[in-house]
């Protein structure tokens, strides 16, 4: 399965949403699907991240990919340490996508980036 990653853009809301209310992923990503003000926040967390993707299948947003800068308790940002994070429509789980996706995204992040030097 052939997929694009391009960033989000704000016109994305409505697909983000109805991906993010999907229950399987809105329990997974730990949202309250009926409150459109932590959807919003949610969107808002990954489209103003500086790495950060919506998965497009058929051109159309199925999924998201960001890389998060780790923090301690306090908040403060963790030298040499991030997270990935990641959602798919459900429709296309078990079909070996993420694995490409991820890759792919990663090969897109800087070099030292990707080698957590830098974030």
């Amino acid at each position: 399965m052939t997929f694009d990653l391009r960033p989000w853009q704000l016109a994305d809301f409505p697909a983000y949403q109805a991906l993010i209310t999907t229950p399987a992923i809105a329990t997974a990503i730990g949202i309250d699907a009926k409150s459109t003000a932590s959807q919003q926040q949610a969107f808002e967390n990954d489209l103003y991240q500086t790495y950060q993707a919506a998965i497009l299948i058929n051109g159309t947003p199925q999924g998201s990919v960001v890389a998060y800068q780790r923090a301690n308790e306090l908040g403060e940002p963790l030298v040499n340490e991030a997270d990935i994070a990641y959602f798919l429509a459900p429709a296309f789980w078990g079909h070996g996508i993420m694995t490409d996706v991820i890759t792919a995204f990663i090969t897109q992040l800087p070099l030292t980036s990707r080698f957590g030097l830098m974030f």
